[in-house]
């Protein structure tokens, strides 16, 4: 994962959000490796995904988005680390709990190669305020759906992915 200029505080509520993406997949069988940018990554050529977190973004760049993934190219995601801090409204102990479903959503779009969205949990397309109550006592969880869209992805036959950064 690219990390670039963050202060010790935002490098605790980074590394606790890429902690509860792993929970939240591991509940579905799939497990995470995190690499910091230059790292080695063990999941071989092709079976990694970039991971960027930007502290600042264009207004109309994806506007009211906290992340995007390109889920056909299959291996990119761009992170609106800033858009999770202003979503938390001040509240800095939220931040990780945001990120790490951010994370979750993003790396399941890749891991399904699709953009689609569910009416509930994970991968719910804009989250309500009961969702982010619900999201900081206890993680949100993907449907039956969600899963089988990542068993069938092209990631589906090997279920593990590794995260990591790009210089």
């Amino acid at each position: 994962m690219a990390q670039r200029d963050f202060q010790p505080r935002e490098q605790t509520q980074i590394e606790a959000g890429m902690l509860l993406a792993s929970r939240i997949f591991h509940e579905v069988g799939v497990a995470l490796e995190w690499h910091k940018s230059g790292g080695i990554c063990g999941a071989g050529p092709g079976k990694a995904i970039v991971i960027t977190l930007s502290q600042t973004a264009a207004a109309s760049n994806h506007p009211n988005a906290f992340a995007y993934a390109q889920p056909f190219e299959g291996v990119h995601i761009v992170v609106f680390y800033h858009r999770v801090e202003m979503a938390v409204d001040g509240f800095a102990r939220y931040v990780p709990a945001v990120l790490g479903h951010v994370l979750a959503h993003e790396i399941a779009h890749v891991l399904q190669a699709k953009a689609q969205h569910s009416p509930t949990g994970i991968m719910k397309q804009h989250w309500d305020p009961s969702d982010y109550r619900r999201m900081i006592r206890v993680p949100l969880e993907f449907t039956p759906h969600d899963v089988l869209l990542m068993q069938a992805g092209p990631w589906g036959a090997d279920s593990r992915a590794a995260p990591g950064g790009d210089e």
